[in-house]
Parts: C-alpha cells; sequence; structure tokens
C-alpha cells in the first residue's frame, strides 16, 4: 500500500463532502487492515529473530575453542551478520507499524471531523447567517 496516498487523504475537501463522507469509511478500513497486517508481520519476524538467535548460538558454542564466559558468547551471537540483519528488519517493520497506527488513529479522527463538518453543513443549509455564525462560536 502507498502510505503516501493515504496521507495525501487525510485533507477534507470541503466542497465535496458527499464523496468524503462515502470514501471515508473504505480508507479508514484500508489503513487500519494495513496496520494490523504490519501487526502481525512485526510478530512474525520476532519469531524469526529468536529462531536465528538461538540458531546462531548454536553455530558459535560449536566454533568456540576456549572457554567463555555467558555474556561473551551473547556478545558473539550478536554481532553475527543473521542475527544484526533480522534485529535490523524487526526495527524497520516496527516503524512502519508505528506510523501506519498512527495514519490509523489520524483517519479515526478524520472522521469524527467529519460527522461535525456534515452537521454544521446541514445546519447552514437550514439556517441564517447570524445563527450559523452562533454556532460556530458555541463550538470554539
Amino acid at each position: 500500500m502507498q502510505y503516501d496516498h493515504y496521507v495525501a487523504r487525510i485533507k477534507i475537501d470541503e466542497s465535496d463532502m458527499r464523496t468524503e463522507v462515502v470514501q471515508q469509511v473504505e480508507l479508514s478500513s484500508q489503513v487500519m487492515r494495513q496496520a494490523s497486517d504490519l501487526k502481525w508481520q512485526v510478530e512474525r519476524q520476532k519469531q524469526k529473530l529468536e529462531e536465528v538467535e538461538a540458531l546462531t548460538l548454536l553455530k558459535v558454542k560449536e566454533d568456540i575453542t576456549k572457554k567463555r564466559t555467558v555474556d561473551e558468547v551473547k556478545a558473539l551471537v550478536c554481532t553475527y551478520p543473521d542475527v544484526t540483519s533480522a534485529k535490523k528488519k524487526l526495527i524497520d517493520m516496527k516503524e512502519e507499524h508505528d506510523q501506519w497506527s498512527i495514519l490509523s488513529e489520524s483517519y479515526r479522527n478524520r472522521g469524527y471531523a467529519l460527522r461535525e463538518l456534515v452537521e454544521i453543513h446541514g445546519q447552514e443549509r437550514t439556517s441564517d447567517p447570524a445563527t450559523i455564525a452562533e454556532s460556530r462560536m458555541a463550538r470554539r
């Protein structure tokens, strides 16, 4: 999914409220689904990292020629390319998930704003200008 596309769609076009309201549900749903998918990808990557660390630990223990402390073995495991690569991938996935989660919250807030704007636009069609101004001032 194109993150930037959804970021650009956050802005509400008040001149076409009907389309905005109709699209809100679909856009919000797509963003929430992407955030959820990424959450599970992060969980799978955590599991993969644990597996890589375990396999690397076995390899390190096999290759050790002299007695090492537990901390030394842990340090060796952490520096193996497979482990550092899996950790980097996990960090990148967490960052992407966080971005989509924040965007999902923004779409939730966009929905609330749309609801209020629809109400205001409905009042504007049925009210005189003084009532509209009072209504807007009361909301602030």
